[in-house]
C-alpha cells in the first residue's frame, strides 16, 4: 500500500511539473517564421465598408477629340465581405469630361462647335480579393478586382447640331492596388484602374457635306470600337455595422 501511494505521489508530482512548465516551455518554442511579437501579419476584422474616393480619369483619346477626355473623378464604393478573402462590391462614379462638338454638315472650317463639359457616369459591381487573406502585412493588403457595369455620358448643349451621342455602353473593370490598415477605424485605398467600354461614330462624321469638303472622319476609321481608359483613385474608407 506505501508502494501504491508512492507510485501515485510520484506521478501527481511529474504531472503538475508537466503542467507548469509547458506554458513556460512553449514561450521557448519558435516555429519557423517569426515569433507572434514581431510577426509583419496582423489580423484584420472583415466588415462592410463604404469608401468614398477621388482622382482622376485618363480616358483613350480618339483623333478628332469627339469622344469624352480625362478628367476629375469623384465616387462611392460600398464592400461587404462575402466568402475567405473575397469582397463583393459596388461602385459609383462622375467624371468631370469634355469633348469636342462638331456639325457635320459643314465645310471644314466651320464645322467646330468648340470644347464641350459633359459628365462621364461609370457604375459596376464586382469581386475584389484580398491577396493576404484577413491579414495585412505591415498595415497593407494587396488587391485585385474585376466587375461589369455601365458608362454613360450627358449630351452636350449643341442644339442637337452635333450628331454624335455617347449613349450608355458596356463596361469592364479591373482593378489593383493596396488597403492600408492602420487601425480598425479607417482605411486608406489606392487603386489603379482600367475601364473598357465601346465608343459609336455616327454615319453623318464619314459623310462628305455639300461643297466638295472631305468629311469629318475618313474611311480609315473604324465606326466603332473599344476603348482603355486608366483611372488612378485614392479612397478614405470606414467599416460599417460592427
Amino acid at each position: 500500500m506505501p508502494k501504491i501511494f508512492s507510485a501515485l505521489s510520484l506521478a501527481i508530482s511529474l504531472a503538475t511539473a508537466l503542467v507548469l512548465s509547458a506554458p513556460l516551455a512553449a514561450q521557448d518554442i519558435t516555429v519557423v517564421g517569426h515569433r507572434p511579437p514581431a510577426s509583419p501579419f496582423r489580423d484584420v476584422k472583415p466588415s462592410q465598408h463604404i469608401t468614398v474616393l477621388g482622382g482622376y480619369f485618363d480616358a483613350q483619346q480618339d483623333e478628332i477629340g469627339a469622344t469624352p477626355r480625362g478628367g476629375a473623378l469623384i465616387g462611392l464604393r460600398y464592400d461587404i465581405p462575402v466568402s475567405g478573402p473575397a469582397e463583393f462590391f459596388a461602385r459609383a462614379q462622375r467624371v468631370s469630361s469634355h469633348r469636342m462638338a462638331f456639325d457635320a454638315a459643314l465645310p471644314a472650317a466651320t464645322r467646330s462647335l468648340g470644347d464641350q463639359s459633359v459628365a462621364l457616369y461609370i457604375a459596376d459591381l464586382g469581386f475584389a480579393l484580398n491577396l493576404t487573406g484577413q491579414k495585412s502585412w505591415h498595415g497593407v493588403i494587396p488587391v485585385i478586382a474585376v466587375g461589369l457595369g455601365v458608362a454613360s455620358a450627358s449630351q452636350p448643349s449643341t442644339g442637337g447640331k452635333d450628331p454624335y451621342k455617347f449613349g450608355t455602353q458596356f463596361a469592364i473593370t479591373a482593378d489593383a492596388g493596396l488597403r492600408i490598415v492602420p487601425g480598425n477605424s479607417y482605411e486608406i485605398r489606392l487603386m489603379v484602374g482600367n475601364t473598357l467600354y465601346q465608343n459609336h461614330y455616327p454615319s453623318a462624321y464619314f459623310t462628305a457635306p455639300a461643297g466638295g469638303t472631305d468629311p469629318l472622319l475618313g474611311s480609315g476609321t473604324a465606326r466603332s470600337g473599344y476603348r482603355s481608359n486608366l483611372s488612378y483613385t485614392a479612397g478614405l474608407a470606414v467599416p460599417l455595422f460592427r
